[in-house]
């Protein structure tokens, strides 16, 4: 039988729900990302892929949020490893701009009557592939002093 604790949850059947949760960001936003990058680069690809890519996007930054309020309250409990909570911090909101950039992205293309991009679409796919990138690099940043912070 499942066990919940506290007002958030915290823990699932008395295991610490951080460690769960995090799994599913450092899986989805790097996905997210990479299929941001696709679709950037290639106007066709985000009429056809950029309805799968906003959504993992969406999931991630809930995903997010939810390590790390987890993170919080297993931070009461274990300590506060200060690096690994400055790089989780970002990872919220580099999850929210690949949210943001690839809607507007796919909804650019998808709405576009013509076949290639003006000035402005090519400077906003430079801006998504960025924040592309960025929110790569925070989460594996955030991981890795996550895991340091654990198994030293």
């Amino acid at each position: 039988m499942l066990t919940f604790s506290s007002a958030f949850i915290d823990q699932i059947d008395g295991l610490p729900l951080h460690p769960l949760v995090v799994h599913a960001v450092v899986v989805l936003l790097p996905l997210a990302s990479l299929g941001l990058i696709a679709i950037s680069f290639v106007p066709r690809w985000s009429v056809r892929f950029g309805p799968l890519v906003w959504p993992v996007a969406l999931v991630s930054l809930i995903s997010a949020f939810l390590a790390d309020q987890s993170g919080r309250e297993l931070a009461k409990s274990v300590g506060v490893p200060a690096v690994h909570m400055q790089a989780g911090e970002q990872v919220k909101f580099v999850a929210a701009g690949v949210l943001v950039m690839s809607l507007v992205v796919w909804l650019l293309d998808r709405r576009a009557t013509r076949r290639k991009r003006s000035i402005w679409e090519k400077i906003l796919a430079a801006v998504a592939i960025a924040v592309s990138l960025l929110a790569i690099y925070v989460t594996f940043k955030a991981g890795d002093s996550g895991a340091r912070a654990v198994w030293g």
